[in-house]
């Protein structure tokens, strides 16, 4: 298989986090700290996420990296039947990419929502990937976030009908969805 490190590891998480092998949410446990990412001069964080199925489902990634000197955002969504997002790489100012990584941040450190609708095989997958400090290589974490798909939850531009019963996988996965819809304006 070719491509690059990112899109092979994404496909390898998109293939053990399907929701054919595990349907159940995950938590990352004590060490999950992505709060570093709001003072950090350095940080960058790498999002893939997907509506995940059995057979197919739509996916997408972003990579947000700040610098004293520049901020940059970039990423790809594609739904199988419908549209397709591309954002190559663009600068943004120091106070957009702040907000992008609050936006982030918020939504991974989200309380957990307790979906209220009949378990079936779609669900949201998210993979969260972050450094504080882009010059230390080993700095990189990482968490996984799954969540059920309910009928209202399945448009990810709309807003969510009741916040408690979002899950952190939706809420991260209509902040990486909007946030590639306003870097293409």
């Amino acid at each position: 298989m070719r491509g690059t490190p990112w899109m092979v590891s994404g496909l390898l998480v998109a293939m053990v986090t399907s929701p054919c092998l595990a349907g159940e949410q995950w938590r990352p446990q004590q060490e999950f700290s992505p709060e570093c990412l709001l003072d950090a001069s350095h940080g960058a964080v790498k999002l893939r996420f997907a509506q995940a199925h059995c057979y197919g489902g739509n996916h997408g990634w972003l990579s947000l990296t700040q610098t004293p000197i520049a901020s940059r955002i970039e990423g790809h969504f594609s739904e199988s039947r419908y549209t397709s997002l591309n954002v190559s790489s663009r600068v943004v100012s120091p106070f957009v990419s702040q907000q992008m990584f609050r936006a982030l941040v918020d939504g991974a450190l989200h309380r957990e929502g307790d979906p209220k609708c009949q378990p079936w095989t779609w669900n949201y997958v998210v993979t969260l990937e972050w450094t504080c400090d882009t010059r230390e290589p080993a700095a990189w974490q990482a968490a996984t976030f799954h969540g059920q798909i309910c009928d209202d939850a399945e448009f990810p531009n709309l807003p969510t009908s009741d916040p408690r019963h979002a899950t952190t996988a939706q809420h991260l996965y209509r902040i990486a969805h909007l946030m590639l819809r306003e870097a293409l304006r």
